[in-house]
């Protein structure tokens, strides 16, 4: 029996795959995995962890820039910033226009599990 029947659905539904990256530790090796992810067919790629918020807002901005520059204008970017901000809602906030600027289609991830004031 096909897998969408035993879950429910009526009919198959198409589905985007994504191809999901650490963040290189230099801007060079995200461009280089997210050209590897484009080359192997994929539409849509998250990044994430690694360096990401981390340290300066600029430095993620570069890696954001990348990561969108490595895969083109037309695929989709996700970010998983993998809770790097804990708390701070602030933080986090700060980072809303380069995200936007780069085109990302999500954020996941931004808080701690049980962050949920921020």
């Amino acid at each position: 029996m096909p897998v969408w029947r035993l879950v429910g659905f009526d009919r198959a539904v198409r589905k985007r795959a994504y191809a999901s990256h650490l963040f290189g530790d230099t801007l060079e090796e995200t461009l280089r995995r997210g050209r590897a992810a484009r080359e192997r067919g994929f539409t849509a790629v998250k990044f994430g962890w690694g360096p990401f918020g981390q340290g300066r807002l600029a430095d993620g901005a570069d890696q954001v820039m990348a990561a969108r520059e490595a895969i083109g204008p037309d695929a989709l970017l996700l970010i998983d910033a993998g809770q790097a901000f804990e708390r701070e809602s602030d933080c986090a906030a700060e980072r809303l226009p380069m995200l936007e600027d780069a085109r990302a289609h999500w954020l996941e991830e931004p808080f701690e599990a049980c962050a949920f004031e921020a």
